[in-house]
Protein backbone atom coordinates (compact mmCIF):
# COMPACT_ATOMS: atom_id res chain seq x y z
CA UNK A 1 0.00 0.00 0.00
CA UNK A 2 1.58 3.97 -1.02
CA UNK A 3 2.39 5.90 2.14
CA UNK A 4 -0.66 7.92 2.82
CA UNK A 5 0.16 12.04 2.37
CA UNK A 6 -0.94 14.13 5.42
CA UNK A 7 -1.32 17.54 4.40
CA UNK A 8 -0.87 20.65 7.10
CA UNK A 9 -2.06 23.58 4.56
CA UNK A 10 -5.59 23.14 6.18
CA UNK A 11 -4.50 24.10 9.80
CA UNK A 12 -5.53 27.60 8.98
CA UNK A 13 -9.25 26.74 8.05
CA UNK A 14 -10.52 24.23 10.39
CA UNK A 15 -13.90 24.22 8.73
CA UNK A 16 -11.80 22.94 5.76
CA UNK A 17 -10.14 18.87 6.59
CA UNK A 18 -7.44 17.94 4.18
CA UNK A 19 -6.01 14.08 4.27
CA UNK A 20 -5.01 11.76 4.53
CA UNK A 21 -4.93 10.49 0.92
CA UNK A 22 -3.90 7.17 -0.39
CA UNK A 23 -2.66 9.22 -4.15
CA UNK A 24 -0.93 12.58 -4.88
CA UNK A 25 -3.62 13.01 -7.59
CA UNK A 26 -6.71 12.76 -4.97
CA UNK A 27 -5.04 15.19 -2.68
CA UNK A 28 -4.50 18.07 -5.42
CA UNK A 29 -7.92 17.80 -6.16
CA UNK A 30 -8.71 18.71 -2.60
CA UNK A 31 -6.14 20.98 -2.29
CA UNK A 32 -7.86 23.09 -5.26
CA UNK A 33 -11.23 22.57 -4.08
CA UNK A 34 -9.80 23.40 -0.64
CA UNK A 35 -8.82 26.94 -2.60
CA UNK A 36 -12.00 28.05 -4.60
CA UNK A 37 -13.36 27.77 -1.33
CA UNK A 38 -11.59 29.83 0.74
CA UNK A 39 -11.69 32.67 -2.60
CA UNK A 40 -15.55 32.30 -1.74
CA UNK A 41 -15.11 32.75 1.72
CA UNK A 42 -13.03 36.21 0.94
CA UNK A 43 -15.48 37.41 -1.20
CA UNK A 44 -18.47 36.92 1.46
CA UNK A 45 -16.48 38.07 4.24
CA UNK A 46 -16.23 41.54 2.52
CA UNK A 47 -19.73 42.36 3.20
CA UNK A 48 -19.61 40.57 6.50
CA UNK A 49 -17.01 42.68 7.72
CA UNK A 50 -18.96 46.05 6.65
CA UNK A 51 -19.62 48.01 10.08
CA UNK A 52 -22.68 48.97 10.31
CA UNK A 53 -22.67 52.14 8.16
CA UNK A 54 -25.87 54.15 6.93
CA UNK A 55 -27.13 56.42 4.13
CA UNK A 56 -23.97 57.83 1.64
CA UNK A 57 -20.87 56.44 4.01
CA UNK A 58 -22.59 52.79 3.52
CA UNK A 59 -23.05 53.30 -0.12
CA UNK A 60 -19.56 54.54 -0.65
CA UNK A 61 -18.03 51.69 1.01
CA UNK A 62 -19.87 49.24 -0.69
CA UNK A 63 -19.06 50.57 -3.75
CA UNK A 64 -15.16 50.74 -2.27
CA UNK A 65 -14.87 47.39 -1.38
CA UNK A 66 -16.77 45.57 -4.27
CA UNK A 67 -14.27 47.05 -7.02
CA UNK A 68 -11.33 45.83 -4.67
CA UNK A 69 -12.89 42.50 -4.91
CA UNK A 70 -13.15 42.80 -8.38
CA UNK A 71 -9.24 43.93 -8.91
CA UNK A 72 -8.14 41.05 -6.71
CA UNK A 73 -9.96 38.95 -9.04
CA UNK A 74 -8.87 40.13 -12.09
CA UNK A 75 -6.69 37.18 -13.95
CA UNK A 76 -3.81 38.15 -16.26
CA UNK A 77 -6.14 38.17 -19.42
CA UNK A 78 -8.85 40.81 -17.87
CA UNK A 79 -5.71 42.67 -17.30
CA UNK A 80 -4.37 42.51 -20.69
CA UNK A 81 -7.46 43.70 -22.52
CA UNK A 82 -8.30 46.43 -19.81
CA UNK A 83 -4.62 47.32 -20.99
CA UNK A 84 -5.98 47.27 -24.28
CA UNK A 85 -8.87 49.35 -23.91
CA UNK A 86 -7.21 52.20 -21.96
CA UNK A 87 -4.25 52.48 -24.88
CA UNK A 88 -7.14 52.75 -27.55
CA UNK A 89 -8.86 55.16 -25.28
CA UNK A 90 -5.69 57.05 -25.12
CA UNK A 91 -5.16 56.88 -28.84
CA UNK A 92 -9.01 57.79 -29.53
CA UNK A 93 -9.01 61.11 -27.29
CA UNK A 94 -5.40 61.87 -28.51
CA UNK A 95 -7.19 62.07 -32.18
CA UNK A 96 -9.89 63.45 -30.90
CA UNK A 97 -7.90 66.38 -29.76
CA UNK A 98 -6.03 66.41 -32.95
CA UNK A 99 -9.16 67.07 -34.91
CA UNK A 100 -10.79 69.67 -32.57
CA UNK A 101 -7.30 71.56 -32.97
CA UNK A 102 -7.43 71.45 -36.69
CA UNK A 103 -11.01 72.59 -36.99
CA UNK A 104 -10.61 75.43 -35.09
CA UNK A 105 -7.72 76.98 -36.83
CA UNK A 106 -9.15 76.55 -39.83
CA UNK A 107 -12.22 78.79 -38.46
CA UNK A 108 -15.06 77.50 -39.80
CA UNK A 109 -18.77 78.61 -39.17
CA UNK A 110 -20.82 76.17 -37.86
CA UNK A 111 -20.05 72.75 -36.78
CA UNK A 112 -22.05 69.90 -39.56
CA UNK A 113 -23.63 67.22 -36.90
CA UNK A 114 -23.69 64.96 -39.83
CA UNK A 115 -20.33 64.99 -41.33
CA UNK A 116 -16.83 65.81 -39.71
CA UNK A 117 -16.08 67.25 -36.50
CA UNK A 118 -19.70 67.34 -35.49
CA UNK A 119 -20.04 63.42 -36.16
CA UNK A 120 -17.31 62.32 -34.40
CA UNK A 121 -18.10 64.21 -30.89
CA UNK A 122 -21.68 62.48 -31.62
CA UNK A 123 -20.00 59.24 -31.98
CA UNK A 124 -17.78 59.85 -28.65
CA UNK A 125 -20.41 60.98 -26.80
CA UNK A 126 -22.49 57.55 -27.80
CA UNK A 127 -19.61 55.46 -26.57
CA UNK A 128 -18.84 57.21 -23.22
CA UNK A 129 -22.26 57.57 -22.36
CA UNK A 130 -23.04 53.63 -23.44
CA UNK A 131 -19.27 52.63 -21.29
CA UNK A 132 -20.15 55.16 -17.85
CA UNK A 133 -23.54 53.64 -18.09
CA UNK A 134 -22.83 49.83 -18.46
CA UNK A 135 -19.36 49.87 -16.75
CA UNK A 136 -20.17 52.19 -13.35
CA UNK A 137 -23.34 53.66 -13.14
CA UNK A 138 -25.41 50.35 -13.43
CA UNK A 139 -23.16 48.08 -11.56
CA UNK A 140 -22.07 49.96 -8.69
CA UNK A 141 -24.51 52.98 -8.37
CA UNK A 142 -26.74 52.26 -5.58
CA UNK A 143 -29.24 55.12 -6.50
CA UNK A 144 -30.05 53.01 -9.94
CA UNK A 145 -30.90 50.16 -7.91
CA UNK A 146 -33.34 52.84 -5.82
CA UNK A 147 -34.57 54.24 -8.79
CA UNK A 148 -35.45 50.98 -10.65
CA UNK A 149 -36.95 49.78 -7.39
CA UNK A 150 -38.86 52.71 -7.16
CA UNK A 151 -40.01 52.35 -10.93
CA UNK A 152 -41.06 49.19 -10.35
CA UNK A 153 -43.67 50.28 -7.20
CA UNK A 154 -44.94 52.97 -9.21
CA UNK A 155 -45.72 50.71 -12.15
CA UNK A 156 -46.96 48.06 -9.94
CA UNK A 157 -49.35 50.39 -8.59
CA UNK A 158 -50.77 51.61 -11.71
CA UNK A 159 -51.37 48.01 -13.13
CA UNK A 160 -52.77 47.31 -9.56
CA UNK A 161 -55.69 49.48 -9.85
CA UNK A 162 -57.68 48.60 -13.08
CA UNK A 163 -59.66 51.69 -13.66
CA UNK A 164 -56.65 53.70 -13.87
CA UNK A 165 -54.91 52.19 -16.97
CA UNK A 166 -58.52 52.61 -18.93
CA UNK A 167 -58.52 55.93 -17.99
CA UNK A 168 -54.75 57.05 -18.99
CA UNK A 169 -55.68 55.82 -22.31
CA UNK A 170 -58.63 57.52 -22.54
CA UNK A 171 -56.80 60.84 -21.94
CA UNK A 172 -54.37 60.29 -24.23
CA UNK A 173 -56.56 58.86 -27.35
CA UNK A 174 -58.85 62.26 -26.64
CA UNK A 175 -55.52 64.37 -26.48
CA UNK A 176 -54.35 62.82 -29.73
CA UNK A 177 -57.77 63.20 -31.77
CA UNK A 178 -57.69 66.92 -30.42
CA UNK A 179 -54.40 67.34 -31.97
CA UNK A 180 -55.16 65.27 -35.48
CA UNK A 181 -58.22 67.54 -35.84
CA UNK A 182 -56.34 70.50 -35.29
CA UNK A 183 -53.56 69.57 -37.03
CA UNK A 184 -55.74 68.92 -40.31
CA UNK A 185 -58.11 71.13 -40.13
CA UNK A 186 -57.05 73.30 -43.58
CA UNK A 187 -56.42 70.03 -44.97
CA UNK A 188 -59.72 67.52 -43.57
CA UNK A 189 -58.90 65.23 -46.47
CA UNK A 190 -56.08 63.77 -44.44
CA UNK A 191 -58.61 62.56 -41.68
CA UNK A 192 -59.26 59.64 -43.76
CA UNK A 193 -56.00 58.00 -42.42
CA UNK A 194 -57.16 58.50 -39.24
CA UNK A 195 -60.72 57.13 -39.60
CA UNK A 196 -58.67 54.22 -41.50
CA UNK A 197 -56.79 53.16 -38.35
CA UNK A 198 -60.55 52.88 -36.48
CA UNK A 199 -61.16 50.85 -39.38
CA UNK A 200 -58.26 48.27 -39.56
CA UNK A 201 -58.87 48.19 -35.59
CA UNK A 202 -62.54 47.10 -36.04
CA UNK A 203 -61.55 44.55 -38.35
CA UNK A 204 -59.08 43.27 -36.70
CA UNK A 205 -61.58 43.15 -33.28
CA UNK A 206 -63.89 40.97 -35.38
CA UNK A 207 -61.63 38.11 -36.43
CA UNK A 208 -60.07 38.07 -33.43
CA UNK A 209 -59.69 34.84 -31.47
CA UNK A 210 -60.97 35.88 -28.69
CA UNK A 211 -62.80 38.94 -28.59
CA UNK A 212 -63.33 39.11 -25.17
CA UNK A 213 -59.71 38.72 -23.81
CA UNK A 214 -58.09 41.79 -25.91
CA UNK A 215 -56.02 43.40 -23.35
CA UNK A 216 -56.63 47.21 -25.30
CA UNK A 217 -53.76 48.18 -23.50
CA UNK A 218 -51.25 46.71 -25.42
CA UNK A 219 -53.45 47.57 -28.47
CA UNK A 220 -53.93 51.20 -27.90
CA UNK A 221 -50.14 51.90 -27.22
CA UNK A 222 -48.24 50.01 -29.79
CA UNK A 223 -50.68 52.47 -32.16
CA UNK A 224 -49.17 55.16 -29.81
CA UNK A 225 -45.50 54.48 -30.03
CA UNK A 226 -45.79 53.90 -33.77
CA UNK A 227 -48.43 57.49 -34.01
CA UNK A 228 -45.14 59.40 -32.01
CA UNK A 229 -42.35 57.56 -34.36
CA UNK A 230 -43.92 59.14 -37.10
CA UNK A 231 -44.40 62.33 -35.48
CA UNK A 232 -41.19 62.35 -34.72
CA UNK A 233 -40.08 61.75 -38.05
CA UNK A 234 -42.43 63.57 -40.07
CA UNK A 235 -43.37 66.64 -38.14
CA UNK A 236 -40.35 67.64 -36.06
CA UNK A 237 -37.31 69.16 -37.53
CA UNK A 238 -34.81 67.45 -34.87
CA UNK A 239 -36.23 64.13 -35.88
CA UNK A 240 -36.51 64.80 -39.63
CA UNK A 241 -32.79 65.89 -39.61
CA UNK A 242 -31.73 62.48 -37.68
CA UNK A 243 -33.77 59.96 -39.82
CA UNK A 244 -32.25 61.91 -42.79
CA UNK A 245 -28.81 61.60 -41.74
CA UNK A 246 -29.22 58.63 -40.73
CA UNK A 247 -30.39 57.15 -43.98
CA UNK A 248 -27.82 59.34 -45.77
CA UNK A 249 -25.08 57.25 -43.71
CA UNK A 250 -26.68 53.69 -44.49
CA UNK A 251 -26.51 54.75 -48.09
CA UNK A 252 -22.97 55.40 -47.66
CA UNK A 253 -22.31 52.57 -45.96
CA UNK A 254 -23.89 50.32 -48.37
CA UNK A 255 -22.41 51.98 -51.66
CA UNK A 256 -19.18 50.20 -50.21
CA UNK A 257 -20.33 47.01 -51.79
CA UNK A 258 -19.56 48.23 -55.41
CA UNK A 259 -15.81 48.12 -54.48
CA UNK A 260 -16.21 44.53 -53.75
CA UNK A 261 -19.04 43.43 -56.47
CA UNK A 262 -17.31 45.48 -59.19
CA UNK A 263 -14.12 43.49 -58.91
CA UNK A 264 -15.91 39.91 -58.94
CA UNK A 265 -18.97 41.10 -61.74
CA UNK A 266 -17.12 44.03 -63.52
CA UNK A 267 -19.63 46.55 -65.52
CA UNK A 268 -22.51 44.16 -64.74
CA UNK A 269 -22.41 46.21 -61.37
CA UNK A 270 -22.29 49.65 -62.78
CA UNK A 271 -24.42 49.35 -66.05
CA UNK A 272 -21.43 50.89 -68.22
CA UNK A 273 -20.04 48.20 -70.50
CA UNK A 274 -18.00 50.95 -72.47
CA UNK A 275 -15.17 52.51 -70.39
CA UNK A 276 -14.35 56.08 -71.00
CA UNK A 277 -11.41 56.37 -68.95
CA UNK A 278 -8.93 58.19 -70.16
CA UNK A 279 -10.72 59.48 -73.21
CA UNK A 280 -10.11 63.23 -74.20
CA UNK A 281 -12.36 63.81 -76.91
CA UNK A 282 -15.61 65.79 -76.13
CA UNK A 283 -17.60 64.45 -78.96
CA UNK A 284 -16.46 60.86 -78.44
CA UNK A 285 -16.98 61.14 -74.95
CA UNK A 286 -20.56 61.85 -75.06
CA UNK A 287 -21.48 59.29 -77.53
CA UNK A 288 -20.15 56.75 -75.10
CA UNK A 289 -22.10 57.83 -72.38
CA UNK A 290 -25.24 58.34 -74.28
CA UNK A 291 -24.26 54.73 -75.31
CA UNK A 292 -23.69 53.73 -71.68
CA UNK A 293 -27.48 55.64 -70.47
CA UNK A 294 -29.16 52.98 -72.70
CA UNK A 295 -27.74 50.21 -70.53
CA UNK A 296 -28.32 49.44 -66.42
CA UNK A 297 -27.25 47.32 -63.99
CA UNK A 298 -28.13 44.00 -63.22
CA UNK A 299 -30.73 43.25 -60.16
CA UNK A 300 -28.83 39.87 -59.31
CA UNK A 301 -25.05 41.78 -59.45
CA UNK A 302 -25.93 45.36 -58.05
CA UNK A 303 -29.23 45.59 -55.30
CA UNK A 304 -28.64 42.09 -54.01
CA UNK A 305 -25.09 42.38 -53.83
CA UNK A 306 -25.52 44.54 -51.18
CA UNK A 307 -26.91 41.72 -48.40
CA UNK A 308 -23.65 39.87 -48.82
CA UNK A 309 -21.65 42.72 -46.92
CA UNK A 310 -24.62 43.74 -44.81
CA UNK A 311 -24.98 40.31 -43.72
CA UNK A 312 -21.29 39.80 -43.43
CA UNK A 313 -21.00 43.29 -41.01
CA UNK A 314 -24.08 42.08 -38.83
CA UNK A 315 -22.78 38.85 -38.01
CA UNK A 316 -20.00 40.67 -36.56
CA UNK A 317 -21.88 42.65 -34.70
CA UNK A 318 -23.91 39.90 -33.31
CA UNK A 319 -20.81 38.22 -32.39
CA UNK A 320 -19.30 41.39 -30.43
CA UNK A 321 -22.35 41.59 -28.55
CA UNK A 322 -23.42 45.03 -29.72
CA UNK A 323 -26.39 44.00 -31.87
CA UNK A 324 -27.67 41.82 -28.71
CA UNK A 325 -27.62 45.09 -26.47
CA UNK A 326 -29.53 47.13 -29.02
CA UNK A 327 -32.07 44.35 -29.52
CA UNK A 328 -32.54 44.03 -25.34
CA UNK A 329 -32.88 47.40 -25.12
CA UNK A 330 -35.70 48.17 -27.61
CA UNK A 331 -37.63 44.50 -26.28
CA UNK A 332 -37.31 46.16 -22.72
CA UNK A 333 -38.72 49.89 -23.59
CA UNK A 334 -41.77 47.77 -25.77
CA UNK A 335 -42.24 45.19 -22.73
CA UNK A 336 -42.47 48.20 -20.25
CA UNK A 337 -44.67 50.46 -22.02
CA UNK A 338 -47.24 48.12 -23.85
CA UNK A 339 -47.05 45.26 -21.99
CA UNK A 340 -45.93 42.61 -23.52
CA UNK A 341 -44.45 39.20 -22.42
CA UNK A 342 -40.52 39.54 -22.58
CA UNK A 343 -39.96 36.82 -25.47
CA UNK A 344 -42.62 38.45 -28.26
CA UNK A 345 -40.81 41.76 -27.06
CA UNK A 346 -37.66 41.10 -28.16
CA UNK A 347 -38.46 39.11 -31.11
CA UNK A 348 -40.35 41.89 -32.30
CA UNK A 349 -37.35 44.10 -31.43
CA UNK A 350 -34.86 41.83 -33.37
CA UNK A 351 -37.04 42.05 -36.80
CA UNK A 352 -36.02 45.42 -37.00
CA UNK A 353 -32.61 44.34 -38.11
CA UNK A 354 -32.93 40.93 -38.54
CA UNK A 355 -35.23 38.53 -40.48
CA UNK A 356 -37.97 36.47 -39.62
CA UNK A 357 -36.12 33.43 -39.67
CA UNK A 358 -32.92 34.92 -37.78
CA UNK A 359 -34.67 36.72 -35.39
CA UNK A 360 -36.80 34.05 -33.18
CA UNK A 361 -33.34 32.02 -33.07
CA UNK A 362 -32.36 35.15 -30.11
CA UNK A 363 -35.66 33.50 -28.23
CA UNK A 364 -34.84 29.81 -29.24
CA UNK A 365 -34.18 28.15 -25.95
CA UNK A 366 -37.93 29.58 -24.75
CA UNK A 367 -40.13 29.04 -27.59
CA UNK A 368 -41.08 25.34 -26.46
CA UNK A 369 -42.41 27.46 -23.07
CA UNK A 370 -44.40 30.36 -24.97
CA UNK A 371 -48.21 29.97 -25.34
CA UNK A 372 -50.06 30.34 -29.02
CA UNK A 373 -50.34 33.68 -28.58
CA UNK A 374 -46.80 34.88 -27.96
CA UNK A 375 -45.95 32.35 -31.24
CA UNK A 376 -48.20 34.41 -33.28
CA UNK A 377 -46.51 37.50 -32.21
CA UNK A 378 -43.36 36.25 -33.11
CA UNK A 379 -45.02 34.90 -36.79
CA UNK A 380 -46.39 38.16 -37.03
CA UNK A 381 -43.55 40.19 -36.06
CA UNK A 382 -41.46 38.33 -38.81
CA UNK A 383 -44.03 39.09 -41.76
CA UNK A 384 -44.95 42.62 -40.54
CA UNK A 385 -40.95 43.95 -40.74
CA UNK A 386 -38.47 43.24 -43.34
CA UNK A 387 -34.75 42.58 -42.63
CA UNK A 388 -32.23 44.72 -42.46
CA UNK A 389 -30.29 42.86 -45.82
CA UNK A 390 -33.28 43.11 -48.27
CA UNK A 391 -34.10 47.09 -46.96
CA UNK A 392 -30.37 48.00 -48.11
CA UNK A 393 -31.35 46.43 -51.88
CA UNK A 394 -34.76 48.25 -51.89
CA UNK A 395 -33.09 52.01 -51.00
CA UNK A 396 -30.75 50.39 -54.08
CA UNK A 397 -34.00 50.38 -56.16
CA UNK A 398 -34.94 54.22 -55.36
CA UNK A 399 -37.10 54.15 -52.43
CA UNK A 400 -36.66 56.59 -49.88
CA UNK A 401 -34.05 55.42 -47.16
CA UNK A 402 -35.58 57.58 -44.52
CA UNK A 403 -38.97 56.30 -44.64
CA UNK A 404 -37.79 52.63 -45.15
CA UNK A 405 -35.57 53.20 -41.73
CA UNK A 406 -38.39 54.61 -40.24
CA UNK A 407 -40.98 51.87 -41.75
CA UNK A 408 -38.98 49.36 -40.32
CA UNK A 409 -38.35 50.52 -36.33
CA UNK A 410 -42.60 51.80 -36.68
CA UNK A 411 -43.72 48.11 -37.54
CA UNK A 412 -42.33 46.44 -34.66
CA UNK A 413 -44.90 48.12 -32.05
CA UNK A 414 -47.38 48.04 -34.61
CA UNK A 415 -47.01 43.82 -35.27
CA UNK A 416 -47.31 43.40 -31.54
CA UNK A 417 -50.57 45.55 -31.43
CA UNK A 418 -52.28 43.49 -34.18
CA UNK A 419 -51.13 40.31 -33.13
CA UNK A 420 -52.19 40.96 -29.62
CA UNK A 421 -55.63 42.33 -31.17
CA UNK A 422 -56.36 39.42 -33.74
CA UNK A 423 -55.02 36.35 -30.87
CA UNK A 424 -54.87 38.07 -28.06
CA UNK A 425 -53.37 35.97 -24.93
CA UNK A 426 -55.62 33.36 -23.38
CA UNK A 427 -52.75 31.53 -20.72
CA UNK A 428 -49.85 32.82 -18.31
CA UNK A 429 -46.68 33.44 -20.21
CA UNK A 430 -43.98 31.06 -18.79
CA UNK A 431 -40.92 33.39 -20.02
CA UNK A 432 -39.37 35.85 -17.64
CA UNK A 433 -37.40 38.96 -18.64
CA UNK A 434 -34.34 38.23 -16.53
CA UNK A 435 -34.04 34.63 -18.06
CA UNK A 436 -34.19 35.93 -21.69
CA UNK A 437 -31.33 38.39 -20.78
CA UNK A 438 -28.70 35.98 -19.55
CA UNK A 439 -29.17 34.15 -23.12
CA UNK A 440 -28.07 37.30 -24.99
CA UNK A 441 -24.83 36.54 -23.90
CA UNK A 442 -24.10 33.79 -26.24
CA UNK A 443 -22.28 34.64 -29.20
CA UNK A 444 -22.94 31.93 -31.26
CA UNK A 445 -21.31 29.29 -33.05
CA UNK A 446 -18.29 31.05 -34.70
CA UNK A 447 -15.09 30.97 -32.92
CA UNK A 448 -13.85 34.46 -33.68
CA UNK A 449 -14.56 37.95 -35.17
CA UNK A 450 -13.45 36.38 -38.47
CA UNK A 451 -14.81 33.45 -38.52
CA UNK A 452 -18.33 35.22 -37.77
CA UNK A 453 -17.71 37.31 -40.44
CA UNK A 454 -17.12 34.62 -42.94
CA UNK A 455 -20.15 32.63 -42.36
CA UNK A 456 -22.06 36.04 -42.38
CA UNK A 457 -21.33 36.10 -45.98
CA UNK A 458 -21.60 32.67 -46.61
CA UNK A 459 -25.39 32.69 -44.80
CA UNK A 460 -26.29 35.75 -47.70
CA UNK A 461 -25.89 33.22 -50.12
CA UNK A 462 -28.59 31.01 -49.91
CA UNK A 463 -30.60 34.27 -48.94
CA UNK A 464 -30.31 35.74 -52.50
CA UNK A 465 -30.15 32.34 -54.24
CA UNK A 466 -34.30 32.50 -52.52
CA UNK A 467 -34.84 36.06 -53.54
CA UNK A 468 -33.33 34.92 -57.30
CA UNK A 469 -35.76 31.94 -57.34
CA UNK A 470 -38.55 33.50 -56.26
CA UNK A 471 -38.51 36.40 -58.25
CA UNK A 472 -37.98 34.14 -61.57
CA UNK A 473 -40.89 32.17 -60.85
CA UNK A 474 -43.19 34.66 -59.83
CA UNK A 475 -42.50 36.78 -62.44
CA UNK A 476 -43.50 34.23 -64.86
CA UNK A 477 -46.77 33.13 -63.46
CA UNK A 478 -47.66 36.91 -63.45
CA UNK A 479 -46.93 36.32 -67.07
CA UNK A 480 -49.15 33.67 -67.86
CA UNK A 481 -52.03 35.05 -65.63
CA UNK A 482 -51.89 38.00 -67.96
CA UNK A 483 -51.69 36.18 -70.68
CA UNK A 484 -54.57 34.26 -69.69
CA UNK A 485 -56.34 37.35 -68.87
CA UNK A 486 -55.68 38.98 -71.87
CA UNK A 487 -56.79 36.22 -74.01
CA UNK A 488 -60.53 36.03 -71.97
CA UNK A 489 -60.54 39.67 -72.29
CA UNK A 490 -60.42 39.67 -75.94
CA UNK A 491 -63.11 37.31 -76.26
CA UNK A 492 -65.36 39.84 -74.94
CA UNK A 493 -63.89 43.38 -76.17
CA UNK A 494 -61.51 44.02 -73.20
CA UNK A 495 -58.63 43.21 -74.19
CA UNK A 496 -56.10 45.54 -71.57
CA UNK A 497 -57.22 43.21 -68.31
CA UNK A 498 -54.34 42.57 -66.50
CA UNK A 499 -53.29 40.99 -63.25
CA UNK A 500 -51.92 44.14 -61.40
CA UNK A 501 -55.19 45.73 -62.75
CA UNK A 502 -57.69 43.48 -61.25
CA UNK A 503 -55.55 44.19 -57.94
CA UNK A 504 -55.57 47.49 -58.31
CA UNK A 505 -59.68 47.92 -58.15
CA UNK A 506 -59.61 45.57 -55.13
CA UNK A 507 -57.23 47.57 -53.30
CA UNK A 508 -58.54 50.53 -53.54
CA UNK A 509 -60.79 50.44 -50.76
CA UNK A 510 -57.59 50.03 -48.51
CA UNK A 511 -55.76 52.66 -50.45
CA UNK A 512 -58.05 54.68 -49.44
CA UNK A 513 -58.69 54.51 -45.68
CA UNK A 514 -54.93 54.11 -46.04
CA UNK A 515 -55.16 58.13 -46.92
CA UNK A 516 -53.63 58.03 -50.21
CA UNK A 517 -53.97 61.30 -51.96
CA UNK A 518 -55.92 61.59 -55.35
CA UNK A 519 -55.56 64.03 -58.35
CA UNK A 520 -58.52 65.79 -57.89
CA UNK A 521 -58.27 66.71 -54.48
CA UNK A 522 -54.96 67.83 -54.98
CA UNK A 523 -56.07 70.26 -57.48
CA UNK A 524 -58.73 71.76 -55.07
CA UNK A 525 -56.47 71.77 -52.23
CA UNK A 526 -54.33 74.11 -53.89
CA UNK A 527 -56.79 76.20 -55.09
CA UNK A 528 -56.59 75.58 -58.84
CA UNK A 529 -59.64 73.46 -59.10
CA UNK A 530 -61.90 74.75 -61.89
CA UNK A 531 -65.01 73.16 -63.59
CA UNK A 532 -63.92 73.30 -66.83
CA UNK A 533 -66.04 72.17 -69.38
CA UNK A 534 -64.14 69.17 -71.03
CA UNK A 535 -63.63 67.21 -66.84
CA UNK A 536 -67.29 68.25 -66.30
CA UNK A 537 -68.39 66.40 -69.40
CA UNK A 538 -66.13 63.23 -69.61
CA UNK A 539 -66.83 61.54 -66.90
CA UNK A 540 -64.09 58.76 -67.92
CA UNK A 541 -61.53 61.19 -67.43
CA UNK A 542 -62.61 62.60 -64.29
CA UNK A 543 -63.15 59.10 -63.01
CA UNK A 544 -59.18 58.60 -64.28
CA UNK A 545 -58.16 61.83 -61.98
CA UNK A 546 -59.81 61.03 -59.12
CA UNK A 547 -58.72 57.14 -58.65
CA UNK A 548 -55.18 57.51 -60.21
CA UNK A 549 -53.07 57.26 -57.06
CA UNK A 550 -55.95 54.91 -55.41
CA UNK A 551 -55.28 52.75 -57.78
CA UNK A 552 -51.64 52.51 -58.36
CA UNK A 553 -51.45 52.27 -54.50
CA UNK A 554 -53.44 49.48 -54.55
CA UNK A 555 -51.90 47.76 -57.34
CA UNK A 556 -48.61 47.84 -55.71
CA UNK A 557 -49.91 46.53 -52.42
CA UNK A 558 -51.49 43.84 -54.14
CA UNK A 559 -48.38 42.57 -56.13
CA UNK A 560 -46.52 42.96 -52.58
CA UNK A 561 -49.58 40.50 -50.76
CA UNK A 562 -50.12 38.12 -53.69
CA UNK A 563 -46.50 38.21 -54.79
CA UNK A 564 -43.44 39.74 -53.33
CA UNK A 565 -42.70 43.10 -51.85
CA UNK A 566 -39.84 42.65 -54.29
CA UNK A 567 -41.97 43.61 -57.50
CA UNK A 568 -43.89 46.18 -55.73
CA UNK A 569 -40.81 47.93 -54.39
CA UNK A 570 -39.27 48.01 -57.69
CA UNK A 571 -42.48 49.80 -59.19
CA UNK A 572 -42.44 51.84 -56.48
CA UNK A 573 -39.16 53.37 -57.59
CA UNK A 574 -39.36 53.88 -61.05
CA UNK A 575 -42.94 55.79 -60.66
CA UNK A 576 -43.07 58.88 -61.50
CA UNK A 577 -46.74 59.54 -61.00
CA UNK A 578 -47.61 59.12 -57.89
CA UNK A 579 -48.14 62.26 -55.40
CA UNK A 580 -45.35 62.52 -52.55
CA UNK A 581 -48.29 61.45 -49.63
CA UNK A 582 -48.57 58.67 -51.60
CA UNK A 583 -45.40 57.74 -52.47
CA UNK A 584 -44.63 58.08 -48.57
CA UNK A 585 -48.09 55.61 -47.70
CA UNK A 586 -47.37 53.28 -50.17
CA UNK A 587 -43.26 52.79 -48.40
CA UNK A 588 -44.82 52.26 -44.93
CA UNK A 589 -47.64 49.79 -46.63
CA UNK A 590 -45.05 47.67 -48.85
CA UNK A 591 -42.18 47.12 -46.29
CA UNK A 592 -43.26 43.61 -45.06
CA UNK A 593 -42.71 39.96 -45.87
CA UNK A 594 -46.41 38.74 -45.44
CA UNK A 595 -47.16 37.47 -48.57
CA UNK A 596 -46.43 33.76 -50.57
CA UNK A 597 -42.68 34.06 -51.16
Amino acid sequence: MEPTIQDTTGKDNPSFEIGPFDTEEEYNNQVKSRDENDEEDEEDDIFENLEPLSGIPYKIEYIRQSLTSRCKGQNKKTTHKNSLMIVLALVVNAFFIWTLATYFTQEENGIDWCNGVGLLILILIGIYSGLGYYKFIKPYIILNTFVQKSFNEVYAWYSEIKWLPAVVNAIVIICLLIFVVVDSWEDQGRLISFFGIFVLVFLGFIFSKHPGRVEWRQVIMGLIIQFLLGLLILRWDFGRNVFDCSSKKVKQFLDFTDQGSSFVYGYLVSGKPLNTDGIKNETFLEELNRINDRFGPVLLFKALSVIYFFSFFVSMLFYVGVMQKIVSQIGWVLQISMGTTACESMNAAANIFLGQSEAPLIIKPYLHMMTKSEIHAVMAGGFATIAGSVLAAFIIFGVDATHLLSASIMSAPAALASAKLLYPESKKSKTEANSLMDNFKVKGEATNLLDAATQGAITAVQLVMNICACLIAFLAFIGLLNSLLSWGGNLVGYSDITFEFLLGKLFIPLAWILGCDNKVNIIYNQGRFYREQSLVQNTFLYSTLYLQDLHEVGELIGIKSFLTEFVAFQKLGISHTLSRRSRIIATYALCGFANPA
